[in-house]
């Protein structure tokens, strides 16, 4: 019925129509991974730190999912004409740089993979069906970050005074993303946290506050963090994978969700059909500030120039992302609701404005 737990509907016959919990997903993750190897290579759950050429990848938002039982078979017992339930399948969807293929994948039964039981892997497509370079997007897959951080080295005299350079420094959780800046992250990490040249805090009325904590300090650290996202590009075909690589500033982790709200006035494509990244080409249509541009090195002409180039999109330490500002809802901050901003994450001066 509807308004009940999953774990209460699951006790009635509909239930073989129910989507895999998270005990199968993560059971049928396990056994794909241990099981499946195709030309000789493994198959991993993530390809964050995986060479796109040397392993099977189970890829995309729907990488598991329930395969639904035929309709005669559901029907049946649905219908009270058999007490057996049909068995659960799951089908999984695998990247396969050694066919240039993906593949989808029947797995089960589901509750022989949860007991031991014996479980199978059978193809549900032909080789070659769907085509690798239509391969789904995966929040997971990070092989295009190297090229996306020599662009940006490349690009970085035109970043930092756009965009700050805090942001690209706590990229990726704190990974960066412009390789020059990572050995600076421990000094902006200590100014996340507040803290002088020695570590050091010091005590007032409103308790322990960190030397370093100053506006000026505080603004710095309330630069944010930008996120990079690879989206699909409407120049993608069959043949040819074009993706559109988009970031997105976020003033912390507590308000990440307010990231899609703060996209930067930066962008380019990139083709990255092979899974051998050595084969991809310098990025392209650069656009920057409204402006598009073929190549980086024909942004930095005009930078370099004196050209009419450039813009800025930062973070307001006193109320980006703060509740209650425009891009999070909730009650208006200011001095009235103290607690509210020190929860939420807003910098405020000392006479609370």
């Amino acid at each position: 019925p509807i308004g009940e737990h999953p774990w209460k509907a699951r006790s009635g016959r509909h239930a073989i129509l129910l989507e895999l919990d998270a005990r199968e997903i993560r059971a049928v993750a396990d056994f794909v991974t241990t099981t499946l190897t195709v030309d000789g290579l493994p198959t991993v759950s993530s390809l964050s730190g995986e060479d796109l050429r040397a392993v099977n990848f189970v890829t995309g938002s729907s990488a598991i999912e329930l395969l639904p039982p035929k309709k005669s078979d559901s029907l049946m017992y649905l219908s009270m004409q058999q007490d057996a339930p049909p068995p659960r399948y799951a089908k999984v969807v695998v990247g396969r740089p050694s066919r240039f293929d993906v593949m989808e994948y029947k797995v089960g039964p589901v509750d022989h993979i949860l007991s031991g039981k014996h479980a199978t892997i059978a193809p549900l497509l032909e080789d070659g069906s769907i085509p690798f370079a239509k391969r789904p997007y995966d929040v997971g897959d990070d092989a295009t970050f190297p090229l996306i951080a020599d662009t940006l080295e490349t690009l970085k005299e035109i970043l930092l005074p756009s965009f700050g350079k805090g942001p690209f420094q706590r990229a990726r959780n704190g990974k960066g993303l412009i390789p020059s800046l990572v050995d600076e992250r421990s000094v902006n990490d200590a100014e996340d946290r507040g803290e002088g040249e020695n570590g050091t805090t010091t005590s007032t009325e409103s308790g322990d506050v960190p030397q370093a904590a100053t506006s000026a300090s505080r603004d710095a650290a309330f630069e944010g963090a930008v996120f990079p996202f690879v989206f699909n590009d409407i120049e993608s075909t069959a043949k040819k994978r074009v993706s559109t690589v988009r970031f997105f500033l976020y003033p912390s982790a507590q308000n990440f969700q307010a990231v899609w709200l703060h996209p930067l006035p930066f962008f380019f494509r990139i083709e990255h059909t092979s899974p051998d990244a050595t084969d991809w080409a310098e990025v392209y249509d650069v656009t920057y500030c409204g402006r598009t541009y073929a190549t980086t090195t024909k942004l930095l002409e005009a930078w370099r120039s004196g050209d009419d180039v450039g813009c800025e999109s930062k973070l307001d330490s006193k109320t980006s992302g703060a509740y209650g500002d425009w891009d999070v809802p909730g009650p208006t901050c200011g001095p009235e609701k103290p607690e509210t901003n020190a929860r939420n994450g807003a910098f405020n001066d000392d006479n609370g404005d």
